[in-house]
């Protein structure tokens, strides 16, 4: 199989937003591996420094990707604890809505470049903590907004992050099966609404479960309810690594791939085949987020090998 989606973001060198040749540098490799078919962009308060205009002619014009607006979620979390499409507090919430509508704008800017195949999702989440005031009755409100934007055919997909319910949650979002239904409500409700679902990141569902297991009890939950879009791959480790810290939502690469790989990983070749297995071909889309191991002056080869490791294993075990 090819055509995965990488989140190359997390792996990307230091201010290569902000430097032309690094940029290029970067996704000219990108671009010559064959198992890319897309990127998982990132949006914090942009989608690419300079606008959408840089980034169509910096990516793969044939590729689909997938925006997720995770970093930009993390970076107002830092200003504002209370902020998120599913906050109580009206001002925060209507903040992460406006963002949403900007990405909106860049999305459609980009397919207008190179395609409607440019971006086939972006993906959401449901900010802020329990603790902040996340409340499952804003984020129905949130979502009916979004789903009225005006997509076409891109998927507005619900991230799930370890939720509140989780055993020792780091997030603490809304649970799975309170995101479930509040996109459901939100569905039912918005006219005209967009294509919809909801997706796994393999890491996040086994820190929120401190097992293993979670992320497939994850994706069964979802293909129980027929509402599964997306499966990321990005590991974690119940010990520190190069990567980062115990337990942590680190992006690290798969246990047992070669050059790249961290044996501590959980996210083992095994444990791929098992989720590739359990999703088949119900998804709209599949792939990894994997990030470079914290150490100075990696080359750019170097910093993409771990998630190489990865997109490798995926490819070998995917079935048929």
């Amino acid at each position: 199989m090819t055509g995965f989606v990488l989140g190359a973001y997390v792996a990307a060198p230091p201010g290569f937003f902000d430097d032309d040749d690094l940029a290029r540098g970067w996704f000219g490799l990108l671009r010559d591996e064959p198992l890319v078919g897309g990127l998982e962009l990132a949006w914090d308060r942009e989608l690419f420094a300079d606008g959408a205009g840089r980034l169509a002619g910096l990516v793969d014009p044939g590729w689909s990707s997938v925006v997720t607006m995770m970093a930009g979620v993390s970076a107002r979390l830092s200003a504002d604890s209370r902020y998120g499409l599913a906050s109580a507090d009206e001002p925060s919430r209507l903040l992460a809505v406006a963002d949403v509508t900007a990405a909106h704008r860049e999305i459609m800017a980009l397919r207008a470049q190179l395609g409607p195949h440019a971006v086939r999702a972006i993906q959401i989440q449901s900010s802020p903590s329990a603790s902040a005031g996340a409340s499952p009755d804003a984020f129905t409100r949130s979502l009916r907004t979004v789903l009225e934007l005006g997509w076409d055919d891109v998927a507005v997909v619900v991230e799930h992050c370890d939720g509140s319910d989780g055993v020792q949650p780091q997030k603490a979002f809304l649970p799975l099966r309170t995101e479930i239904e509040c996109l459901q409500h939100a569905a039912g409700l918005a006219a005209h609404g967009a294509r919809s679902g909801h997706s796994v990141n393999w890491a996040r569902s086994v820190i929120e479960a401190r097992s293993a297991d979670g992320a497939e009890q994850a994706i069964r939950t979802l293909q129980d309810e027929r509402a599964l879009t997306g499966l990321m791959f990005s590991g974690v480790a119940p010990v520190a690594t190069a990567f980062g810290g115990e337990w942590r939502d680190s992006h690290l690469p798969v246990a047992d791939g070669g050059d790249g790989s961290e044996p501590a990983s959980l996210l083992t070749s095994d444990r791929v085949a098992r989720a590739l297995a359990l999703v088949g071909s119900d998804v709209d889309y599949v792939g990894a987020k994997v990030s470079a191991r914290k150490v100075a002056g990696l080359a750019l080869r170097e910093r993409l090998a771990p998630s190489l490791a990865t997109l490798r294993v995926m490819a070998e075990t995917v079935p048929a």
